[in-house]
C-alpha cells in the first residue's frame, strides 16, 4: 500500500522496497529475486540456481585494500588491462571463486565481470557468472521490447521523451546491451504529458504499486507529487522492469535541485529500441550519473555507478566537453558531489578523468579523508547501506529522547497533502487515520531491527550512519 520502490533483479520479478516513501531518491537496492541468505538464488528456467551462501565475509566497514577478493574485483573492473589479475584469479579456490561472484552480484556488475573474465580467457568454471549474465541479457531484451512499444505510442501522440540512466547506458554507452544490468526503466516527459504517458502505460498492463490511479486522483494527488518529487510512483508489470515517469532528474526543495528545461534544450535525438527518442547530452548524462550516486544516494549503490561513469567517459571520449561539465556542475551547485564521484571513478576503474578537471572541481579545503569515507561507503553491503534512509540518518543524529520522539511522530503522521500522494485516499477522508496505522506498521516492520542493532552499538550500522552524515554534510558545504 505504501509508496515503496520496486526494482528488479536478473530474474525479472519486482521486489518491494523501502517504506521511506517520502524520500523517493532512496529505495532498497534492487537485488535478484528470492534472496535466501544474502545473494542471488532463483529456480526459474530463465535463471538456474547456483546455490546460496551468506555475506558475512563482506564487512560493511571494510577498506578496499584489506580483502584480496575486493581488490581482485576492482582490478577486474579497472579499464587498464595491465591491472587484470590473471595469476591471482587462476590461483583462486572454488570457494573463493564463489565469493568473488557474490561480490560482483552485490555490486550489480556480474555481466561486466563475466565479459572481462571471458575476454581474458580465464579457464576455471564461470558458470555462475554465465547464468547470471545470460539472464540479464534476456531480461534486457524483454525490457527493450516494452520500451519499443511505449516509444511507439508516445511518438504517435507527438510526446517528446528522454530515456534516462540504465536504458540509455545499455543502448549507447556499453559495448553491448547485456553488459548493463537494469533495475528499472526511467523516462522523462514534460509535466503536460504525464497523464497521457500514464494512460499509455496502464493500457499496456502496468499498475501503480501505491494504489494511486491517475485518472481518479489527478485533481489532487499529482500536483502535490509534482511539488514534492521528480517522478510519479513506479508502474509495475509482471516479468518486466518497473517504469518511472520523470519530469525532472532532481527533487524539488533539495539543495541540488535544478529546473528541467536546460536538459531538454541540450538533449539529442537517437534511435532506442528501434524507435526515435531523446537522450541527455553526454555532459548532462555524466553529471546525472555523478549526482545520482552522490547527492541522491550518498554512495550507497556499490561499484556499478562508477563503471557507468567510466564507460560514459570512454564511449564519448573527445565528444565529451569537460569544460562544459565543470561549468554546469558549478552553475548547478553540484561541484562537490561531481568532484567526489569523478575522483572515485578514476580511482576505482581508471576512468579517463584528467587531473586538470579534478583540480578545477576540487573544493577549497578538501581533505582526502572524504574520499576514504566514500570508498568505505561504496564497499559497504548495499542492502544495509540503502536501507538506512536520510530520515533514519537524521533520527540517529539527534540528541535527547524528546527530540527523537518528536521526529518519529513527524515521520509517522505526515501532513494530509503528503499522505494523499502516497496512499489511495482523498483529502478529508477518515480513511487517512487507517493509513496512519498502516504507515506505522510499515515503518516498525522495516526499521525496528536496525534501530535495535544500533541501540546495542552495532558497529556496521553505526558506521553507515556516520559515513552518510559526514558525506551529506560535506557535499552540502555544511
Amino acid at each position: 500500500m505504501g509508496g515503496s520502490r520496486s526494482e528488479t533483479g536478473p530474474s525479472g520479478h519486482q521486489k518491494a522496497g523501502h517504506p521511506e516513501d517520502d524520500h523517493p531518491d532512496t529505495g532498497a537496492v534492487g537485488r535478484p529475486r528470492a534472496e535466501t541468505s544474502g545473494y542471488y538464488r532463483t529456480e526459474s528456467a530463465d535463471h538456474p540456481s547456483v546455490g546460496a551462501t551468506d555475506h558475512r565475509h563482506i564487512d560493511p566497514n571494510i577498506d578496499p585494500h584489506t580483502d584480496p577478493l575486493i581488490d581482485l574485483m576492482l582490478n577486474c573492473l579497472h579499464q587498464d588491462s595491465a591491472r587484470f589479475p590473471r595469476e591471482q584469479l587462476d590461483a583462486l579456490s572454488e570457494d573463493s571463486r564463489k565469493r568473488l561472484f557474490e561480490l560482483a552480484a552485490e555490486h550489480r556488475v556480474v555481466p561486466l565481470m563475466y565479459d572481462r573474465l571471458t575476454k581474458a580467457g580465464v579457464e576455471w568454471d564461470t558458470s555462475m557468472f554465465h547464468a547470471y549474465a545470460s539472464a540479464v541479457a534476456r531480461n534486457n531484451l524483454r525490457y527493450f521490447g516494452e520500451l519499443r512499444t511505449l516509444l511507439g505510442h508516445l511518438g504517435s501522440r507527438d510526446i517528446p521523451v528522454i530515456a534516462l540512466k540504465g536504458i540509455h547506458l545499455s543502448e549507447e554507452v556499453y559495448e553491448n546491451p547485456g553488459l548493463r544490468e537494469m533495475n528499472d526503466i526511467d523516462i522523462m516527459v514534460r509535466t503536460e504529458h504525464l497523464k497521457e504517458t500514464w494512460e499509455i502505460l496502464t493500457g499496456m498492463g502496468y499498475q501503480s504499486d501505491t494504489g494511486i490511479h491517475y485518472e481518479a486522483a489527478g485533481n489532487y494527488q499529482v500536483p502535490t507529487i509534482i511539488r514534492r518529487s521528480h517522478h510519479l510512483p513506479p508502474l509495475l508489470k509482471e516479468d518486466v522492469a518497473a517504469i518511472e515517469i520523470h519530469w525532472n532528474i532532481t527533487r524539488p526543495g533539495k539543495p541540488y535541485h535544478i529546473e528541467p528545461w536546460p536538459l531538454w534544450q541540450q538533449a539529442r535525438r537517437m534511435t532506442i529500441a528501434g524507435q526515435e527518442a531523446m537522450v541527455l547530452s553526454p555532459e548532462d548524462l555524466l553529471l546525472h550519473l555523478c549526482v545520482h550516486t552522490s547527492y541522491q544516494h550518498i554512495f550507497s549503490f556499490g561499484m556499478r555507478p562508477f563503471c557507468d561513469i567510466a564507460e560514459t567517459v570512454r564511449r564519448f571520449d573527445d565528444r565529451l566537453d569537460l569544460d562544459v561539465v565543470i561549468r554546469r556542475a558549478e552553475e548547478r551547485n553540484w561541484n562537490r558531489g561531481v568532484f567526489l564521484a569523478l575522483e572515485l571513478s578514476r580511482d576505482f576503474t581508471g576512468a579517463a578523468i584528467p587531473d586538470e578537471v579534478l583540480n578545477r572541481l576540487r573544493p577549497d579545503g578538501y581533505h582526502p579523508e572524504m574520499a576514504a569515507t566514500a570508498r568505505a561507503q561504496i564497499l559497504t553491503k548495499k542492502e544495509e547501506s540503502a536501507a538506512i534512509s536520510p530520515s533514519m540518518v537524521q533520527f540517529a543524529a539527534q540528541k535527547g529522547a524528546l527530540t527523537k520522539i518528536r521526529t518519529a511522530w513527524q515521520r509517522i503522521f505526515l501532513p494530509e497533502d503528503v499522505m494523499v500522494t502516497k496512499y489511495p485516499i482523498r483529502p478529508g477522508s477518515p480513511r487517512r487515520y487507517l493509513y496512519y496505522a498502516v504507515r506505522l506498521w510499515q515503518l516498525l516492520t522495516y526499521h525496528t531491527g536496525r534501530m535495535i542493532r544500533m541501540s546495542r552499538g552495532d558497529a556496521n550500522l553505526s558506521g553507515i550512519v556516520r559515513r552518510k552524515q559526514s558525506l551529506s554534510r560535506w557535499m552540502h558545504g555544511e
